[in-house]
């Protein structure tokens, strides 16, 4: 019960998955999208030629959680970036032959992932159906949501869209799951692959203001539409509905953009207020 799904161009690769886990009746909240290595603070950035490995997974949570983790210690030793997606290929082979020799035939766990290596500039975007792993040079994505995210990226996806603009189709995919697919629901979870280094998750404070900024202009798209198509239209009438809806859209990117840095700028201050706090409390010790 989910949504996973990865997008490709000539920059990188952006991954997304939502958080909402199913369990009979109930439902929790769990993080699907895995970051390798994971940053701490003061880390320095990642250069283009490091290894990186981000993997989305849909099924039994405990079973991907065993496959990442074997897959991202057998990578270590990866001396090119062919090397590190021929060991990441195997290491999901090997861990569901040595599960599925434990488990009572027709039991082993589901575990489909969307995944994405980086390694010497390069970087290549995976789907891999239990032991069966695959290519995508595009896109591809896996759970509940499966067949909206495939209705959306074939009307929206292209490999020229920059990766601003997949992080928003990213976003866009896994909104429109939430809203209309069983199971799919909770926070969303973004995170960047980037050939030249730079890879990193995305922060939820802008994943929020993309939600934000759909809710607020994917309804208006629809009656542009309707009346753009409308040959019975007077091109009076068109003209006037061009001229409203093009003002409607840019007031509402110049909302976003001032809310957006407004609430940046807040979380500057308590951030300062933080550490000034912070620092009088170890001056009092």
């Amino acid at each position: 019960m989910t949504i996973v799904a990865g997008f490709r161009c000539a920059d990188g690769i952006v991954l997304c998955a939502d958080t909402q886990e199913t369990f009979g009746a109930g439902k929790t909240e769990v993080p699907k999208l895995r970051f390798e290595p994971q940053p701490k603070p003061g880390d320095a950035p990642e250069h283009k030629d490091d290894l990186v490995l981000a993997i989305a997974g849909a099924g039994d949570g405990a079973f991907i959680d065993k496959i990442v983790d074997t897959a991202w210690v057998d990578v270590q030793s990866a001396s090119s970036f062919d090397e590190a997606c021929q060991q990441i290929e195997e290491s999901i082979k090997s861990t569901h032959r040595e599960f599925g020799q434990i488990f009572q035939t027709g039991y082993l766990p589901q575990a489909n992932l969307i995944y994405a290596v980086k390694m010497q500039g390069n970087a290549k975007l995976f789907r891999s159906q239990g032991p069966l792993v695959s290519e995508k040079n595009h896109w591809g994505s896996d759970g509940t949501g499966y067949h909206l995210s495939n209705f959306i990226c074939n009307r929206m996806y292209k490999f020229t869209l920059s990766i601003s603009q997949l992080i928003v189709l990213a976003v866009y995919t896994v909104y429109q799951a939430k809203r209309f697919v069983d199971g799919c629901g909770g926070t969303t979870h973004v995170a960047t692959i980037n050939n030249k280094g730079g890879s990193e998750r995305v922060e939820l404070s802008a994943i929020q203001w993309i939600e934000q900024h759909i809710r607020t202009t994917d309804w208006f798209l629809d009656d542009i539409f309707l009346k753009n198509a409308d040959l019975q239209m007077s091109e009076a009438d068109l003209e006037k509905a061009y001229g409203q809806h093009l003002k409607f859209l840019k007031t509402a990117r110049e909302n976003h953009l001032r809310s957006a840095h407004e609430f940046d700028g807040f979380l500057r201050a308590f951030s300062d207020a933080a550490k000034t706090v912070e620092e009088e409390r170890k001056r009092g010790k």
